[in-house]
């Protein structure tokens, strides 16, 4: 009996992509931009204006350049003063509009991405308002949410 060669075994393996959010954010906007939807980002955190951070810069270069004590509390004060809070505390990142559809909101992974437990309280917060919401990492995904949850309510 011959030794016969042995033929390697041919396998199809599907790869997988591992995406960073900001990738991920890319392919899902301009995948909802093409379904002529408006990608509205939520904004959220503690914000200094830029007028603000000029002025207590400013200040800070001027006192150095006159050998004077920065006086710190003062700028702290300045920009204390100036700040704006926006959102709430585990909002989605984006709201996503489209003229025949219902809103609904967004939030961004990348590849293995988790929610946060804010964002989980967060995200059942609005569920419970009838609202959706879709968790996502690829524009497939956001398609599949779309065609299945957003456009039966319509």
């Amino acid at each position: 009996m011959k030794d016969k060669a042995k033929t390697p075994v041919f396998r199809l393996r599907m790869q997988v992509l591992h995406q960073t959010e900001a990738q991920a954010t890319r392919e899902i906007l301009t995948y909802l931009r093409s379904q002529d939807c408006r990608c509205q980002r939520n904004h959220v955190g503690t914000f200094v204006p830029k007028r603000v951070v000029r002025q207590a810069l400013n200040t800070l270069l001027e006192r150095f350049a006159n050998g004077e004590d920065p006086q710190m509390d003062e700028i702290d004060r300045l920009l204390d003063q100036n700040t704006v809070s926006m959102g709430e505390k585990g909002m989605t990142d984006y709201t996503v509009l489209h003229p025949e559809h219902p809103a609904w909101f967004l939030e961004m992974k990348g590849t293995n991405g988790s929610l946060r437990d804010d964002q989980v309280t967060w995200q059942e917060k609005i569920r419970l308002g009838g609202y959706q919401v879709c968790t996502s990492d690829s524009a497939r995904d956001v398609a599949s949410f779309d065609r299945s949850v957003i456009l039966r309510a319509a």
